[in-house]
């Protein structure tokens, strides 16, 4: 937060999780509790609804504890985010979770798309994101078909953990 506030980036208005997985919601209560006061409209898609609601089978798998997270913005493939006339996106891609989404940033040729395709160990192994309680292969699969096609569209990747990927990085990682 204290960055945030030095880059006059703070209170936050939306925040969008692009899953529900522990290690991107953990810390939603916290930050809400220091923005007490402001409107923040909180986004995911549809289905991680349930997951967000009662978090409970989530802790048991990854042995944390996520509080539960309620008046949610339900998202689904083709929605628009409108930031004061900016737009994104948003794109499902399933496979490490049934509810991975994509944002993309058609002004900046840039799609996030969190842990939905691809994670990265040691800086420098790509590898898909086979695990977690609710991976599907197929739903995977489909998901790099879907980002491959859109490959004309883009000039960089945003991943969750590890920064963004343009020029050869980027086609490397399409490559993949």
């Amino acid at each position: 937060v204290k960055k945030l506030k030095a880059l006059g980036l703070f209170p936050i208005h939306k925040i969008l999780l692009t899953h529900a997985h522990w290690d991107h919601i953990q810390a939603l209560p916290r930050i809400l509790k220091q923005m007490e006061g402001e409107e923040v409209e909180i986004l995911a898609h549809k289905n991680a609804l349930g997951i967000l609601k009662d978090p409970e089978e989530m802790n048991k798998y990854f042995e944390f504890i996520v509080e539960p997270i309620e008046n949610v913005t339900p998202l689904k493939e083709n929605d628009t985010i409108d930031l004061n006339g900016f737009e994104l996106s948003i794109y499902e891609f399933f496979g490490h979770t049934q509810d991975s989404i994509g944002v993309y940033d058609k002004v900046h040729k840039n799609i996030i798309i969190g842990d939905a395709i691809m994670d990265l160990f040691e800086n420098e192994t790509y590898f898909p994101t086979l695990y977690g309680p609710h991976f599907d292969e197929q739903s995977l699969l489909n998901s790099f078909d879907k980002l491959q096609g859109m490959k004309d569209q883009l000039e960089s990747i945003s991943l969750a953990h590890f920064g963004v990927y343009s020029g050869d990085d980027f086609q490397s990682f399409l490559d993949g």
